[in-house]
């Protein structure tokens, strides 16, 4: 009944997909086995979100496929740990890394005090885990959401031990956990607006004759708190709101709670 709704939904707004049939045959995530629709009409968008049941449900665990984050705020996980910029390759074919000083580091970063509760240079679907289901999410171009339930298996988006230099997105996001969605809404722009950034890696371009496009949209939580999500280029992003719509921090002298291995581990 469910799988149906779907389906009729798809065809009756015209929305496109990749052709995928879900069934994910390859080692590594790859969006063409997907099948979820490629959504560039807000108002289709807040539609397609209550079709597959997301209002109302009770957010269990956040994680992200692939498990790999390098970006929080505007600290990249390269900058905390020795060995991982290389500043120049040497004839011999070594590599040459940028100084790098684990008391300097600490106190760039308590210099800092707080960063942007904002996870960016996401390339694969978010996921939510919730108590109506596992709800699939990606909006890495402009202007096009693709969403799903129940589809990704979750072998994609297990806790891979081997990435070790990264922020955990469990922990980044578990201060959602047991957090209502309550509503979404969605912040519209223009065709030039987002034809100016980035779409169509997939094939799929924008259409030109939309009433309008999804320049970002946010889930509205029963605590009060925004959970947005954005584009950037041909990246998806993540930020959160708190309940006076101003950003969320994170204290960067709390760091080592949010990341998998922990500041100043040599780099292997």
């Amino acid at each position: 009944m469910y799988e149906q709704r779907v389906k009729d939904f798809i065809s009756l707004n015209n929305l496109q997909t990749l052709g995928g049939t879900d069934t994910f045959d390859s080692k590594e995530f790859n969006g063409r086995e997907w099948s979820a629709p490629f959504i560039q009409q807000p108002s289709v968008l807040k539609e397609f979100i209550k079709i597959i049941g997301l209002i109302d449900a009770e957010i269990k665990e956040i994680a992200i496929v692939e498990d790999s984050i390098g970006h929080l705020g505007n600290i990249h996980v390269s900058s905390l740990y020795p060995n991982m910029c290389v500043k120049r390759i040497k004839p011999s074919g070594e590599y040459e890394y940028e100084p790098w000083d684990y008391d300097e580091v600490i106190a760039w970063l308590n210099n800092k005090g707080y960063i942007d509760y904002d996870i960016s240079w996401i390339d694969t679907p978010v996921i939510l885990l919730t108590d109506k289901g596992k709800f699939e999410i990606d909006f890495s171009e402009s202007s096009s959401v693709r969403m799903s339930k129940d589809c990704i298996p979750e072998k994609y988006y297990q806790s891979d031990d081997s990435i070790k230099y990264s922020y955990d997105s469990r922990k980044l996001l578990a201060c959602l956990k047991g957090d209502i969605i309550e509503d979404v809404s969605v912040e519209e722009c223009s065709y030039s607006a987002a034809d100016n950034d980035f779409t169509g890696s997939w094939g799929i371009y924008l259409e030109e004759n939309l009433q309008s496009y999804i320049s970002k949209f946010a889930l509205h939580l029963q605590s009060g708190r925004k959970m947005v999500f954005y584009n950037d280029y041909d990246w998806g992003g993540i930020y959160l709101l708190d309940k006076k719509g101003e950003r969320m921090k994170i204290a960067t002298n709390d760091l080592n709670n949010y990341l998998k291995t922990p500041i100043g581990t040599a780099y292997e």
